[in-house]
């Protein structure tokens, strides 16, 4: 026997010399022969013990088995491959003999040559089954591993194979899809249309060639659920080009589609801010001055009245009609102001977040107040349950939160029909997130919001209401606050059903406390009144904030930096400069500059006012200078509160102005 094999081999023959010379034969030719038997029972046991890459195997042998119940055995049981050899060459040994699918059939006598030519091919045929054999148990754990889904069909259209994740998506099992068509199995829907889409394995097969899915394209479950899906399809071609089939792979989109769509909201609320940012400088200036002007003259209007009421019985009633016209349209064109005003609030609030007060506060306290604010509007439409359960307290400004939630409580209210206050509920519920933070939900039973629209309620301007009811910023200015506090906003909805609005905060648990500012300065009337310089490129706003403050303060005002430090530079010392953050020229940070390098007693005095627009560097400048700021627009009595509030922060009078 050679040193090394080129295959194993055992010899099923129940004549012990022609299995000794059969034996003899395979070994020289290179084979190894670990064994021979004569019967089927020896023969199963033998290839059970040694695991044969070849049984050569005589029809007849001893026993109640012949050659053929053996082979089948063997074939079913073990999967060695069978080659016969015999004397018996009749029809239906033939066929008793295929059924077992050998791999050879020798005539006795058999030659040496004869033996060695059909061995050689037996044993490559096996070979090459249990590479192929092996190559698909591969494909097969690798298709039932991955995450994407397979869906395999025949020329027909008809489904073969369906991987795991692909019995996920679809909702069909392996067993209930096998045989059906694939267009029953795969359902896809356009999501502009809703029509069924046209399936990418059909147009493989039908075009002989890779074919993608249309974007915008949902797989529909057995049970109706839907999801967004990428796939691609290509035909499986025998060896003349034909398809005999197709393969299709594809996977879930939906969470990709939702960062994508939330990172283009983002991009949109960033240019967005940018935009409202300028809007909202170029409108609060000339805001301002109405604002001023329409208090004032309204101020004017009340003494003259007082004047009035002191002539003859017959002299007023004329001019008291034409007060009271003029008083009305006053009182219109300041309603309408402060409604101007209100959006550009929140046009600011979608660019760079103003600075806020920061403080670690429980949420329950912040929901009691926004309950208490909203409660008249909740009453008319549902009953208000509190569902309070321990929630981690949380960082951030209490006041937008508070407008979140009160913003998100009457959105709930405006969802509910008035005058069923029995059969609707707005329900809050807290509690702790999976996260370990702060969990807040607000629940209605109202009209819910369409499918749909739910990716779009975060979009700035975008609304349901008319147009009279809100400017659409609500949400999209929520989403904003929430963010800034490292949460996030989630929404849940179903129409005819309600909503549920749930807000996540990351826990916080160190405090922090701000001193409140100071109380407002009174002066008497024998003290001198304090010197205000006002700085402002609008003219007309400081004429308006001239006339307002002039009734208090003795103020002055010039309309750029330069002509403000043409002031200082004449000994000119003012109480408090009041200066706009951002002008042409020299911007309010530049004068401070040169204040602080010239004239340093003027820049500790130095307070800003600006309409929201800020350049770069504007932030961190108000933060490394420690300035007051007050945002236009601003009414007569926040002006006066600031002016009062910062006099009396710095302290005494200036020599100049006694």
């Amino acid at each position: 026997m050679r040193a090394s094999s080129i295959g194993r081999v055992v010899v099923v023959e129940d004549e012990r010399l022609v299995a000794l010379e059969i034996a003899e034969n395979l070994e020289e030719l290179g084979y190894e022969v670990p064994g021979t038997a004569a019967t089927a029972d020896e023969a199963i046991e033998l290839v059970m013990r040694v695991r044969p890459d070849l049984v050569l195997l005589d029809i007849r042998i001893r026993g109640p088995r012949d050659g053929i119940e053996a082979a089948r055995a063997m074939r079913e049981r073990l999967g060695v491959p069978v080659a016969f050899m015999t004397a018996c060459t009749d029809q239906a040994t033939l066929d008793r003999a295929k059924s077992t699918d050998p791999y050879a059939y020798l005539a006795k006598p058999v030659s040496p040559t004869t033996l060695r030519t059909a061995v050689e091919i037996a044993l490559h045929r096996a070979r090459i089954e249990r590479n192929l054999f092996e190559q698909s148990r591969w494909l097969s754990t690798t298709l039932r591993a991955i995450a994407d889904g397979v869906v395999s069909v025949d020329a027909d259209g008809l489904v073969t194979f369906m991987n795991p994740a692909s019995e996920r998506l679809t909702g069909w099992s392996m067993e209930d899809a096998r045989g059906k068509p694939c267009e029953e199995v795969i359902v896809l829907i356009d999501e502009a249309t809703r029509a069924r889409a046209r399936n990418p394995i059909v147009d493989a097969i039908a075009l002989g060639g890779p074919t993608m899915l249309e974007p915008g394209t949902l797989l529909r479950g057995a049970d109706g659920s839907e999801c967004a899906i990428e796939d691609s399809a290509a035909p499986i071609l025998n060896e003349s080009g034909v398809a005999t089939g197709a393969v299709m792979v594809f996977h879930d989109v939906s969470g990709e589609r939702r960062l994508r769509q939330q990172a283009e909201l983002n991009d949109r609320l960033v240019a967005l801010g940018t935009l409202a940012a300028g809007i909202a400088h170029e409108v609060n200036n000339p805001l301002s001055y109405i604002l001023g002007n329409q208090q004032h003259a309204q101020r004017q209007i009340a003494e003259i009245r007082e004047a009035i009421a002191q002539l003859p019985q017959t002299a007023p009633h004329f001019l008291c009609e034409k007060l009271d016209a003029l008083t009305q349209a006053l009182d219109d064109a300041s309603t309408g102001a402060e409604r101007v005003r209100r959006i550009i609030s929140e046009l600011k609030m979608l660019g760079r977040p103003a600075p806020s007060r920061q403080e670690t506060f429980d949420v329950h306290s912040v929901l009691d107040a926004a309950l208490d604010l909203t409660m008249p509007e909740l009453a008319q439409r549902a009953r208000v349950v509190r569902e309070f359960s321990e929630c981690p307290r949380v960082r951030g400004d209490t006041v937008r939160l508070t407008q979140v939630l009160v913003n998100l409580l009457l959105n709930a209210a405006h969802a509910i029909a008035p005058d069923h206050v029995q059969d609707n509920e707005v329900r809050i519920v807290t509690g702790t997130s999976l996260a370990g933070g702060a969990q807040i939900e607000v629940r209605d039973t109202g009209s819910g919001i369409p499918k749909e629209v739910i990716p779009r309620i975060f979009e700035p301007f975008f609304t349901t209401r008319a147009f009279e009811s809100g400017s659409g910023l609500g949400l999209s200015v929520s989403y904003g606050i929430v963010t800034s506090l490292g949460g996030t906003l989630e929404v849940e909805s179903r129409v005819g059903v309600g909503s549920t609005f749930r807000i996540l905060l990351p826990a916080r648990v160190t405090d922090s406390s701000i001193p409140p500012p100071p109380g407002p300065l009174s002066i008497g009337p024998d003290e001198p009144r304090a010197r205000l310089l006002l700085i402002d490129d609008e003219r007309i706003l400081l004429e308006a904030l001239q006339r307002t403050l002039g009734e208090e303060f003795s103020v002055s005002s010039v309309t750029s930096g330069k002509a403000a430090l043409t002031l200082f530079e004449a000994n000119r010392a003012y109480d408090l400069v009041l200066c706009d953050l951002m002008m042409p020229g020299m911007t309010g940070m530049d004068l401070f500059r040169e204040l602080e390098r010239r004239f340093p007693q003027q820049a500790a005095r130095t307070v800003f006012m600006t309409g929201g627009a800020f350049a770069q560097g504007a932030q961190d400048f108000l933060a490394a200078a420690r300035r007051s700021l007050l945002e236009k627009p601003f009414s007569n009595e926040a002006l006066f509160e600031f002016v009062r509030r910062n006099l009396h922060r710095l302290g005494t009078l200036s020599a100049a102005a006694r």
